[in-house]
Protein backbone atom coordinates (compact mmCIF):
# COMPACT_ATOMS: atom_id res chain seq x y z
CA UNK A 1 0.00 0.00 0.00
CA UNK A 2 1.91 3.16 -1.03
CA UNK A 3 1.17 6.49 1.45
CA UNK A 4 0.68 9.78 0.64
CA UNK A 5 4.38 10.53 1.22
CA UNK A 6 5.23 8.31 -1.53
CA UNK A 7 2.49 9.42 -4.26
CA UNK A 8 3.73 12.52 -3.82
CA UNK A 9 7.54 11.86 -4.42
CA UNK A 10 6.52 9.89 -7.32
CA UNK A 11 4.73 12.64 -8.95
CA UNK A 12 7.58 15.61 -8.23
CA UNK A 13 10.09 12.89 -10.13
CA UNK A 14 7.21 13.28 -13.22
CA UNK A 15 7.61 16.77 -13.05
CA UNK A 16 9.92 18.33 -15.73
CA UNK A 17 13.38 20.38 -13.86
CA UNK A 18 13.12 23.42 -16.41
CA UNK A 19 13.64 26.82 -15.00
CA UNK A 20 11.74 29.89 -15.43
CA UNK A 21 12.84 32.37 -17.91
CA UNK A 22 15.17 34.97 -15.97
CA UNK A 23 12.58 38.05 -16.98
CA UNK A 24 9.64 36.67 -15.45
CA UNK A 25 9.26 38.72 -12.33
CA UNK A 26 9.79 41.93 -14.18
CA UNK A 27 7.03 40.67 -17.10
CA UNK A 28 4.65 40.13 -14.51
CA UNK A 29 5.16 43.24 -12.61
CA UNK A 30 5.08 45.29 -16.30
CA UNK A 31 1.95 43.33 -17.37
CA UNK A 32 0.30 44.43 -13.66
CA UNK A 33 1.28 47.78 -13.88
CA UNK A 34 -0.24 48.11 -17.87
CA UNK A 35 -3.43 46.38 -16.33
CA UNK A 36 -3.27 48.86 -13.53
CA UNK A 37 -3.02 51.98 -16.00
CA UNK A 38 -5.34 50.67 -18.46
CA UNK A 39 -8.16 50.39 -15.50
CA UNK A 40 -7.29 53.94 -14.40
CA UNK A 41 -7.85 55.21 -17.85
CA UNK A 42 -11.09 53.64 -18.09
CA UNK A 43 -12.54 54.76 -14.71
CA UNK A 44 -11.17 58.32 -15.62
CA UNK A 45 -12.37 58.44 -19.41
CA UNK A 46 -15.83 57.05 -17.96
CA UNK A 47 -15.95 59.90 -15.15
CA UNK A 48 -14.86 62.60 -17.69
CA UNK A 49 -17.73 61.43 -20.20
CA UNK A 50 -20.64 61.29 -17.32
CA UNK A 51 -19.37 64.67 -16.13
CA UNK A 52 -19.77 66.17 -19.61
CA UNK A 53 -23.15 64.80 -19.64
CA UNK A 54 -24.25 65.86 -16.34
CA UNK A 55 -22.92 69.32 -17.31
CA UNK A 56 -24.55 69.22 -20.49
CA UNK A 57 -27.95 67.96 -19.07
CA UNK A 58 -27.82 70.51 -16.73
CA UNK A 59 -27.20 73.20 -18.86
CA UNK A 60 -30.25 72.20 -20.88
CA UNK A 61 -32.81 72.05 -18.21
CA UNK A 62 -31.59 75.27 -16.97
CA UNK A 63 -32.14 76.79 -20.36
CA UNK A 64 -35.67 75.35 -20.59
CA UNK A 65 -36.88 76.20 -17.31
CA UNK A 66 -39.67 78.93 -16.68
CA UNK A 67 -38.63 81.66 -14.31
CA UNK A 68 -40.93 81.10 -11.33
CA UNK A 69 -40.69 83.85 -9.25
CA UNK A 70 -40.50 83.86 -5.38
CA UNK A 71 -43.47 84.57 -2.88
CA UNK A 72 -42.33 87.26 -0.30
CA UNK A 73 -42.80 85.60 2.45
CA UNK A 74 -42.33 81.75 3.57
CA UNK A 75 -44.89 80.27 5.13
CA UNK A 76 -45.83 76.42 6.39
CA UNK A 77 -48.52 74.65 5.37
CA UNK A 78 -52.12 74.82 7.58
CA UNK A 79 -52.15 71.14 8.11
CA UNK A 80 -49.34 68.35 8.13
CA UNK A 81 -50.68 64.69 7.69
CA UNK A 82 -48.42 61.48 8.88
CA UNK A 83 -47.98 59.06 6.61
CA UNK A 84 -49.53 55.44 7.63
CA UNK A 85 -47.72 52.77 8.53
Amino acid sequence: MTTLHDRLADLAEEVPRTLPPPDLWRTGKRRARRGRLASIGAVVAVAAIVGLGNSALVAHLQSDAPVVESPSRTVLPDRFYEPGR
